[in-house]
């Protein structure tokens, strides 16, 4: 496999591993100030705890994955450790100044047998960006900007009694179980793009986890932009 290949392959994997979150519409004041009150409440609350553990799916057509890992959301950037199996297969690892992600074995034997991508500054801030996706006060407030959401009601999800919250942003449709403690315990966002309808699900729990995340050795990692560089040295994209 080329490393113009791996690149591409690497590129696939993270967009498998991407959230994506709408612009909320900030003009739409229309809902039940409670409602709004009970949400206000879940973004301090679910924003102070910091941190949790995650897991959850995501769909667009026949195209599925799951994902499960830890985040700390405590400070800019996100940082945390995802594993997505599926569909973007891979790990992520993100700290504070970089952003490490595994290839698949056959990915790593066009990069002298290295399993680790890692992304410094510069590409760190979109990778993180991503991770941060994840963070679950994300959606509560894309809702409080919309302004359309209802109360639904009373619901067990994995034992925990929540309120079910449903409302609508410029492009997605959002859910929301929020715990009496004000924290998310669940989140689904379906999203109508282009490429089809994406619906992602996600579960917290553990809040305030406390969350290591360290570098894989140096002896297994590639710099990403080294990688770039011997790539558009390469013949074939001279060729190209």
């Amino acid at each position: 496999m080329t490393t113009c290949a791996a690149v591409a392959l690497v590129t696939t994997a993270l967009a498998g591993c991407s959230g994506g979150t709408a612009s909320p519409d900030a003009s739409a004041t229309s809902a039940d100030p409670q409602v709004l009150s009970a949400l206000r409440k879940a973004a301090t609350a679910t924003e102070k705890a910091g941190s949790a553990q995650v897991d959850g799916t995501s769909k667009t057509g026949a195209s599925s994955s799951a994902r499960h890992g830890v985040l700390d959301w405590s400070h800019t950037p996100t940082t945390g450790r995802l594993t997505v199996t599926g569909t973007g297969a891979g790990q992520t690892r993100s700290l504070r100044k970089a952003v490490y992600v595994r290839v698949s074995d056959s990915v790593a034997a066009s990069m002298g047998g290295r399993h680790w991508l890692k992304y410094g500054a510069a590409g760190a801030g979109t990778l993180a960006g991503q991770l941060g996706a994840s963070d679950p006060a994300g959606p509560v407030k894309e809702l409080i900007a919309s302004g359309d959401v209802r109360k639904v009601g009373p619901v067990r999800v994995r034992g925990v009694k929540t309120t079910h919250y449903l409302g609508t942003t410029a492009s997605q449709r959002i859910e929301l179980w929020i715990d009496k403690r004000g924290l998310v315990i669940k989140s689904l966002q379906k999203d109508d793009g282009s490429a089809g309808s994406t619906t992602t699900t996600a579960y917290y729990g553990h809040y305030g986890t406390h969350v290591v995340v360290k570098a894989p050795p140096a002896a297994d990692t590639v710099d990403y932009t080294a990688l770039l560089k011997a790539q558009s040295a390469s013949p074939s994209a001279s060729a190209s």
